[in-house]
């Protein structure tokens, strides 16, 4: 995808973006139930943004932290570890 979007060709990018953005039958629920259970083990200090574009750092440098704290609020048992 990423190589046929170099090249002009922006047909999946197309035909994805608006089931990602616009579709409404994803649920956001289920979706930090899962991903706070499972993932959310880390701390931002965690993410390495070395030799990233300033303006994708800095959006990136946030995503982590209001992650957490909607994992806080959300207040899901984390998994254990097996």
């Amino acid at each position: 995808m990423i190589y046929d979007a170099k090249n002009g060709d922006l047909n999946f990018s197309a035909g994805f973006t608006p089931s990602c953005c616009f579709d409404r039958s994803i649920s956001l629920g289920m979706y930090y139930s899962v991903f706070c259970a499972e993932d959310a083990d880390f701390t931002p200090d965690e993410q390495h943004l070395d030799g990233i574009r300033q303006q994708i750092a800095k959006a990136a440098s946030r995503d982590p932290q209001f992650t957490l704290q909607v994992c806080q609020v959300w207040d899901v048992q984390p998994l254990q570890s097996s």
